[in-house]
């Protein structure tokens, strides 16, 4: 049924902004429980993904972050999306390019961390770099949806010789 009422709500968005992306999640209120069947499992990364319904203009994934877990520092290509967290409470952290370090531009410092809770939204600006993190007891489950379809990801690197990204950050209220 969920899925259904995905494919309804984006299906028909063709080259959509973010505002209306926004307005269909914010119609659409899914649920963690109504998604329970499609939950994927960590394999190969911290977290397990799904892709839950693809077109040429948006793409729907769903995020299983295990407690304690953290993604690395990331892109989303050409894309722009939202995060939608339907449980737990997960931290985005946004990253910037180191430019004077040697490697060039593959490592990253952390530079702030929002926390999105349950029921909350988060907007991943295009070209913005960033990890997300679960420093909860519960799974972070969220519902992300990206325009375009993600495709030229690209993944970063601490520097060696830092902290790792939660030394480094406050904290901040989620993103309205």
């Amino acid at each position: 049924m969920i899925l259904e009422e995905i494919r309804k709500a984006f299906a028909i968005l063709t080259a959509p902004t973010p505002s209306e992306i926004k307005e269909a999640l914010s119609r659409l209120a899914p649920s963690a429980d109504a998604l329970a069947s499609c939950m994927p499992v960590p394999d190969g990364l911290p977290y397990g993904r799904e892709v839950l319904f693809r077109t040429d203009d948006v793409e729907i994934v769903l995020i299983y972050l295990p407690p304690g877990h953290e993604s690395a520092p990331h892109d989303h290509g050409s894309s722009f999306g939202w995060e939608c967290v339907l449980q737990g409470e997960l931290i985005n952290i946004n990253h910037s390019v180191m430019p004077d370090y040697p490697h060039g531009s593959a490592f990253v410092n952390a530079q702030e961390a929002t926390s999105v809770t349950s029921g909350q939204v988060y907007f991943i600006e295009k070209g913005q770099i960033h990890a997300i993190r679960n420093g909860g007891q519960t799974p972070v489950i969220s519902l992300n949806v990206y325009s375009p379809p993600l495709s030229g990801c690209k993944q970063y690197c601490l520097p060696p010789d830092r902290p790792p990204s939660h030394a480094d950050v406050s904290t901040n209220g989620a993103a309205p």
